[in-house]
């Protein structure tokens, strides 16, 4: 759970009387997104520019500069997507480093959403007319 520039983690099965450990971020937050089932557990946090990848002990690296107002998304694979105005980037977690596999030009309105599609490294792309379109970002 996310508020402002921190984050709140509870471990699964952790006690309500456990308080959450606290992770400080470098922005305020404006989306999250969290892994999808059987891949490494990570949350990715979105700002007005940029991102940050966040890992269960607190490790974090930064994603996405440059890209204003990104809205993010995993994959069913894992793969993290970035989408801003004109542009979209497929990221790759290798250990604990985000590294960019790909990117390219995304026309028309400004995205809303991005989502997992049906294939494993496909992703859905919802824009602000309503339109929704899906890529392929293996």
């Amino acid at each position: 759970m996310s508020w402002g520039q921190g984050l709140w983690h509870w471990r699964p099965g952790q006690s309500a009387n456990i308080e959450p450990k606290s992770i400080d971020l470098p922005r305020p937050v404006a989306s999250m997104a969290g892994s999808p089932p059987f891949t490494v557990v990570r949350v990715a946090a979105a700002f007005d520019e940029g991102g940050v990848m966040i890992w269960p002990d607190g490790r974090q690296q930064l994603f996405g500069q440059g890209m204003a107002d990104p809205r993010i998304g995993f994959t069913r694979g894992g793969l993290l997507i970035a989408v801003a105005r004109g542009e979209a980037r497929v990221y790759r977690t290798d250990g604990f480093k985000v590294r960019l596999q790909a990117s390219f030009p995304v026309e028309g309105s400004p995205p809303i959403a991005v989502c997992p599609a049906r294939k494993l490294d496909e992703f859905g792309l919802i824009s602000a007319d309503g339109l929704v379109r899906v890529f392929d970002a293996s």
